[in-house]
């Protein structure tokens, strides 16, 4: 290949005598030896302008994936609007201290958290979805996610019902923490297949923290596969109420825009190895939270 030197030093030359590449058909040289010499000289300049460019052109390189950052969610957290421990504030310092990128407020039955952990999670720079864990009709009072919400769903209505009424208001309807060995609040297998066959929802947890057992979380797997186009994208989410404790524990990774990567089923839930410990004192005052002050809250009309 040329030199560079030499390259640099035809380039300045054919810049001083202001060759012209586009040709004008009016202004070329009569005599067909001249023309010819013309030609010539505006050929070396095009293989010259050619040599320069590889010379400077970047090497395509392949990406390392190993070493790209995935955006990471926790879309399932709780603040002391219902039964979480921490205020938006703990809430969105906790998620700093985690590196996510997103969190969801899913506090039960209410949204009132969410405009101020909104507020402080942009000063941050952490996205936060507006939701809410809706509980659904008694006795089963199951639980369901939405996210992307304007203003709460009313609670105790029908799963269905409460499905049809997220997507009423454009947002996403997904199932927390299912097949657990409970009645109450975790959708169960027959529930599930009811919903699906006239309901098809955005998404269901496949990672989260409540332990279910080695023979149900088989079975969720293979209802997971089996139905995978209506049950919609695969999820994790820590189900977090504790702030620093407990948060992203379990994640959703994702690439470009969550909403869209949840409609298109485009994550990918995943549990995280660093689990904490969530102090006694604070665990007992937790369970006292869900098991009598919110209930009676809902009672007096509170939530």
């Amino acid at each position: 290949m040329v030199g560079l030197g030499k390259l640099r030093r035809q380039l300045r030359q054919l810049q001083l005598e202001r060759i012209d590449l586009a040709l004008d058909l009016d202004h070329l040289p009569g005599d067909l030896c001249t023309l010819r010499q013309h030609l010539k000289h505006v050929g070396s300049l095009r293989t010259t302008v050619r040599q320069i460019n590889a010379l400077y052109r970047p090497k395509n390189k392949v990406p390392n994936l190993r070493q790209s950052k995935a955006v990471r969610a926790d879309p399932h957290c709780h603040t002391l609007s219902s039964d979480g421990m921490v205020n938006p504030a703990q809430l969105v310092e906790a998620a700093m201290a985690a590196k996510l990128d997103l969190i969801a407020v899913t506090d039960h039955d209410t949204m009132a958290s969410v405009k101020e952990t909104q507020q402080r999670g942009e000063g941050a720079g952490i996205q936060v979805v507006a939701g809410q864990e809706i509980t659904t009709r008694w006795p089963a009072q199951t639980h369901l996610l939405a996210w992307f919400l304007d203003e709460p769903v009313k609670r105790g209505m029908s799963l269905e019902d409460s499905v049809k009424a997220i997507h009423d208001q454009g947002g996403l309807a997904i199932i927390p923490h299912p097949f657990m060995p409970v009645y109450v609040a975790s959708v169960q297998p027959d529930m599930l297949r009811r919903l699906i066959e006239n309901h098809p929802i955005d998404g269901i947890e496949m990672v989260f923290t409540v332990p279910i057992g080695a023979r149900r979380r088989k079975q969720l797997d293979a209802f997971y596969a089996a139905n995978k186009e209506r049950l919609g994208a695969a999820i994790g989410g820590s189900d977090c109420h504790f702030g620093e404790h407990d948060i992203g524990i379990a994640v959703t990774e994702y690439d470009g825009d969550f909403k869209t990567a949840v409609k298109t089923a485009a994550t990918r839930p995943r549990r995280l190895k660093d689990k904490r410990d969530v102090p006694i004192g604070i665990a007992a005052r937790q369970q006292w939270r869900a098991l009598v002050d919110l209930p009676f809250r809902r009672l007096r009309g509170q939530v």
